[in-house]
């Protein structure tokens, strides 16, 4: 589970957080201090998902 600001919603540390690292990672998206980053475009997600402001 994310939330909106591409943070993984569960407490940094616990099996949840783990357990959704893992799960996005075998997906192959990169994870970086709890955020969802991407490979290829904007850091900022809300410009992924909405465009430029």
């Amino acid at each position: 589970m994310l939330r909106a600001d591409g943070r993984i919603a569960f407490p940094e540390g616990s099996s949840g957080y783990r357990e959704q690292c893992r799960r996005l990672r075998a997906e192959g998206v990169r994870v970086e201090r709890g955020r969802v980053r991407r490979e290829d475009g904007p850091r900022d997600l809300d410009a992924a998902v909405w465009g430029p402001g």
